[in-house]
């Protein structure tokens, strides 16, 4: 660099920017690189505000010599990819009703992104109706199955209730979950949220189910209040109408409670039996009419009568792993302060715009043990663009079914 032969780079004057088309969609500031000899490295991080960062970008990268001589930008076009691959039926196999004997299916997969990386594997899940009439008004289902090291978190309803970290100092990291992956809590700083919506709001009349499965950490860091709050739908201004919680001390401490409140009333079920023991549980939380029931692991474990007459519904965001505390004069989701921070993990969060009952409860709780197999894919790896794939039925399946597919590129992009 410069005019002044072996000046050397300056340690910690690599930066670098990545902008997208038409100058937008990414963060605009300067992250600095790791230099190590004469090669630089960096994890760039993208704005959490973008849920796709897939596509065409430049590559802006400065760097100053020893005697301070700053480079012109140096420009690259790179292209990011974060699909991951589309599975389909054959439609002979998509048209047929009912299989009477043992058969094999067969399909294509095809790996949409913008790298066209190459597809790798594919799975499928046979589902029972039951499981998937369970679900029939669902407005937020996070699986939790995004990249390790993603700020964003699809929700797989239709509905667009992603979730999403603030901040990426404060975002909650892959773990193993009941279902394929979770995500892990450090009882500290972590939290993530889904923006307010009517969808996600219930008035006092209005019914609604909660479910997910969570693993409860035996010690909570944050331990200044006797609660950590796992599923917070309110920052402590005006009602809300629902949270989990997990009570840290005094007598009911191991337990959780669900709950709601209108400002005055405050009615609330706390599970019978501690829950803090390491595994995961089935949390649900239902709304019926008057009558507010919690189910453990599928099974009822306590009701209560749901006293709330006013205002349930509020605009803070949804928030798990942590309650909201904003100031009055804002509820801007990226202005949060948080506290009651939990330490644990949260996998398959569902919402529903509705009351299930005790059979539909059950059948969500047997979901964790449906089976992902695999298929055969006649050629997968880099540059394998589409491959037709099948898959046996497995022997011994009785009723109506729904196939699910699941397909994962060669950089571990996936989709369901």
């Amino acid at each position: 660099m410069g005019s002044v032969p072996g000046s050397g780079v300056r340690p910690n004057s690599v930066e670098v920017r990545l902008q997208g088309a038409g100058n937008g969609g990414v963060s605009g500031t300067w992250q600095r690189a790791t230099l190590t000899d004469t090669t630089w490295s960096l994890s760039y991080t993208l704005s959490a505000n973008l849920p796709d960062p897939s596509g065409a970008y430049t590559l802006i990268a400065r760097a100053r010599d020893r005697v301070n001589n700053q480079t012109g930008p140096v420009r690259q076009s790179i292209e990011l990819d974060s699909r991951g691959p589309v599975a389909a039926l054959n439609l002979d196999d998509a048209s047929e009703l009912l299989f009477t004997s043992t058969a094999t299916l067969n399909g294509v997969i095809t790996d949409t992104g913008s790298l066209a990386a190459g597809v790798d594997t594919l799975e499928a899940a046979f589902v029972p109706v039951e499981q998937v009439e369970a679900l029939s008004r669902t407005v937020v289902l996070l699986p939790f199955d995004d990249a390790a090291g993603a700020v964003w978190f699809d929700d797989t309803s239709f509905q667009q209730n992603d979730a999403r970290c603030t901040d990426t100092a404060s975002c909650p990291t892959s773990t193993v979950g009941q279902f394929g992956q979770a995500l892990a809590f450090d009882g500290v700083d972590d939290y993530i949220i889904v923006p307010d919506s009517a969808s996600i709001d219930f008035a006092a009349n209005e019914d609604f189910t909660l479910s997910a499965w969570v693993r409860i950490d035996t010690n909570q860091p944050d331990i200044g209040n006797i609660d950590n709050d796992i599923i917070e739908k309110w920052s402590t201004q005006g009602g809300y109408p629902y949270v989990v919680r997990y009570l840290n001390s005094g007598p009911q401490a191991g337990r959780v409670s669900v709950a709601r409140f209108d400002g005055i009333t405050n009615p609330t079920i706390v599970s019978s039996v501690p829950l803090n023991d390491g595994a995961y549980h089935a949390i649900t939380f239902v709304k019926q009419g008057n009558t507010l029931l919690l189910y453990i692991d599928g099974q009822l474990d306590g009701t209560a009568i749901d006293t709330t007459i006013g205002d349930t519904t509020n605009d803070s965001p949804l928030i798990l792993g942590a309650r909201g505390n904003v100031p009055a004069v804002s509820l801007s989701a990226d202005n949060l302060q948080t506290f009651n921070h939990f330490a644990g993990a949260i996998d398959q969060l569902i919402i529903e715009q509705r009351s299930l009952s005790a059979a539909d409860v059950q059948a969500l709780y047997a979901a964790a043990s449906v089976l992902w197999r695999p298929a055969t894919l006649d050629q997968n790896g880099p540059g394998v663009a589409s491959s037709p794939w099948n898959l046996d039925i497995p022997e011994g399946l009785e009723g109506t079914y729904q196939l699910d597919l699941r397909g994962t590129d060669a950089l571990g992009n996936q989709t369901v």
